[in-house]
């Protein structure tokens, strides 16, 4: 039992120090970053942070994507998982360390992320955040973390299930546009389809955004925008309804409050994310790999 924890342990540090020294990294965290700082530079602390939200919901996703898609055809393509198996390591030992590994860097995105959001909007605020404020944007740090670790599990399951890098980083990236960028305007054409109004007449059309509501449902960016800033989606071109509570850094109601109006959406992330883990765990125990 110990031998084993400390070789998932090894596989992880050896994963997270690969991708953390990776180039593919270091370019998608500084263009990230760049982005995110250019929005937060516009707002105030505790005033509307729908932008900088906006940012990390529609482009972060590519980052969990990037972490993810290779991590386990690279070594299948290279052989070197045969050479494992040739030492006292099981198979559930690698993939499991390569996704812990890759867990240790996501959360240092989200740390490095948050950091920026953070102490950008205090210097320019000119204020210091108190215990509340601080304990709200570090329960937005864990959201954002699901929610990252959503498209994490997707790279994941597709670098197990395809037999490419190439295939496995372009059904990453087709489930990464889908989900986030073009995710809203798809759901409203549907709506418009199926209810028989257009796009321009909705004012007083229940039925269709009724129907948007439901459907947007579907992706994790609704479930991470409800949480954290109490808007229905945040992908482009989607129609945006705002809920009572304007999310987890709203500091008018209590953090109980706002855990019972949206602990759905957290559980909905969570699980998502633990369903595509466990379909990569035991695909990966059952796939011959010497071929």
């Amino acid at each position: 039992m110990k031998q084993n924890i400390n070789n998932i342990f090894t596989i992880a540090q050896k994963e997270f120090a690969d991708n953390v020294w990776s180039p593919r990294f270091a370019v998608l965290m500084f263009i990230f970053l760049g982005i995110s700082f250019s929005y937060t530079y516009k707002i105030k602390f505790g005033s509307s942070f729908i932008d900088a939200v906006q940012t990390i919901a529609i482009f972060a996703p590519a980052i969990g994507i990037a972490l993810g898609f290779d991590a386990v055809v690279k070594e299948r393509r290279r052989n070197s998982l045969n050479v494992l198996l040739t030492h006292p390591v099981f198979r559930d030992n690698i993939i499991t360390g390569k996704i812990l590994g890759a867990m240790m860097t996501l959360a240092l995105v989200v740390f490095l992320v948050i950091a920026v959001i953070t102490g950008t909007s205090l210097i320019i605020s000119g204020k210091l955040a108190n215990f509340s404020e601080l304990s709200r944007l570090f329960i937005f740090g864990i959201l954002t973390f699901l929610y990252l670790l959503v498209f994490l599990s997707i790279g994941i399951f597709t670098s197990v299930i395809t037999k490419s890098e190439i295939n496995s980083l372009t059904c990453g990236i087709i489930a990464w546009l889908n989900l986030c960028v073009v995710f809203g305007a798809t759901v409203m054409i549907i709506a418009t389809v199926v209810t028989g109004y257009s796009l321009f007449d909705m004012d007083d059309n229940q039925q269709f955004r009724e129907l948007t509501y439901d459907l947007q449902k579907l992706s994790p960016i609704h479930h991470y925008a409800e949480a954290s800033i109490g808007v229905s989606d945040l992908s482009m071109g989607s129609i945006i309804n705002q809920e009572t509570i304007k999310g987890v850094l709203d500091t008018s109601y209590t953090l109980g409050e706002w855990a019972g109006e949206f602990w759905e959406n957290v559980v909905v992330l969570a699980v998502i994310s633990i369903v595509l883990i466990i379909l990569s765990y035991l695909i990966f125990l059952r796939q011959d790999i010497t071929r």
